[in-house]
């Protein structure tokens, strides 16, 4: 804070009181000469950056102006202080006239204290308790929770919390969060609902927690910024570990999907959904996974079959996976694309497998027995 100080010199000149006229060079013993202000916190909770101002000269009468530079302490009480200015100066304490004319100075040299009252307001000054989230992972809307104090000296009338995002990665759909009065020493839990971006990185992000208020002159004011950092986590994230899946036009088997939570927070209640293309048939698409805990890992069954129409180029399953965050959110997780990789046909196992062929061997057999019955009998 930068104060400014006008030093006056309140001494009466007495040559002006009774009218004497000297040359312009008698110095008048009531000028303050070569006045230096050395500024001093005094009882005030305050650290002065300047030190000491030239005031120079000051007649009786007149004045002189300087400006101090002071730091006001963090936690400094709101209240009235004097700070208090060493003013240092000379004065001609006698003068005499020499046969030359000229004249024969005196000095004296004092210190002279000068109280400066100042007046410190108190502020609303925000500190951090805790800090929670959920769901703040890319891609996803979470909360943000923060357990706040008032650390300063002042009530906040119709205070409001509000946070800054500082790297963009974070937007936050709730511009402020309404507290009331904010009192010395008060503790207010403020929750914020915010959008995380789909590519923002894992790891703690740095933001700002400012708090706007009305003091008591009735002036809308912003507190000091306090900051803090917000962890962004992979969340729950999905991956099928199974591999692709191979099999030929006209196939059908029993195929194992294995789904595994590769993320950091625990998915609850989560069900699955294959949406095959439209070559590739499945005859129960859905499964109920329930609770998946990071690093855990489920393996299900599906009946797959493809059209014996189909051509021997890759096919693809999509997944619709959704499950919901410890705070009973639903959420629809990112989809993953399962590679249907189409073999050609395996033409002696058809072969084997058709049922004409099968009836053309079976009775190739019964004839072949007949004709070696009929032999032995012979």
């Amino acid at each position: 804070v930068q104060i400014t100080i006008v030093l006056e010199n309140a001494a009466l000149d007495k040559s002006a009181i009774r009218g004497v006229q000297y040359t312009t060079d008698v110095i008048e013993t009531t000028t303050a000469l070569n006045t230096i202000g050395r500024l001093t916190p005094g009882d005030a909770p305050v650290t002065v950056k300047t030190e000491r101002q030239m005031f120079g000269n000051i007649p009786a009468g007149s004045s002189a102006t300087e400006s101090y530079q002071i730091n006001i302490n963090e936690n400094a009480p709101a209240g009235l202080y004097n700070l208090i200015l060493e003013t240092k100066y000379s004065y001609v304490k006698y003068s005499n006239i020499l046969p030359n004319g000229m004249w024969d100075y005196t000095y004296q040299t004092v210190v002279v204290p000068v109280e400066i009252p100042i007046e410190i307001r108190g502020v609303v000054k925000p500190e951090i308790l805790s800090v929670d989230t959920e769901s703040i992972s890319p891609g996803l809307n979470g909360k943000i929770t923060l357990v706040i104090r008032n650390a300063g000296y002042e009530t906040g009338t119709n205070a409001a919390a509000e946070l800054t995002s500082q790297g963009g990665i974070i937007r936050y759909i709730d511009g402020s969060v309404f507290i009331g009065d904010f009192k010395p020493g008060d503790v207010a839990e403020v929750v914020f609902n915010a959008e995380v971006k789909d590519g923002a990185g894992i790891g703690v992000h740095p933001e700002k927690l400012a708090i706007q208020y009305t003091d008591k002159y009735g002036q809308t004011v912003k507190s000091t910024s306090e900051n803090f950092g917000i962890p962004v986590t992979n969340g729950v994230k999905f991956a099928v570990t199974s591999g692709s899946i191979k099999i030929a036009p006209g196939e059908s088997g029993r195929y194992e999907i294995v789904l595994k939570n590769i993320g950091d927070n625990t998915a609850y209640d989560t069900k699955i959904r294959l949406i095959p293309e439209s070559e590739v048939k499945i005859d129960d698409n859905s499964a109920s996974v329930g609770k998946l805990a990071p690093g855990e890992s489920v393996t299900l069954p599906f009946n797959i079959a493809i059209d014996s129409s189909a051509e021997a180029i890759p096919y693809s399953i999509n997944t619709e996976i959704k499950y919901r965050d410890a705070s009973d959110r639903l959420i629809l997780a990112k989809q993953i694309k399962i590679e249907v990789d189409t073999q050609p046909p395996n033409v002696l196992l058809n072969l084997i497998t058709n049922p004409i062929t099968i009836f053309v061997i079976i009775g190739a057999i019964l004839v072949a027995i007949y004709y070696t019955r009929q032999r032995k009998n012979e």
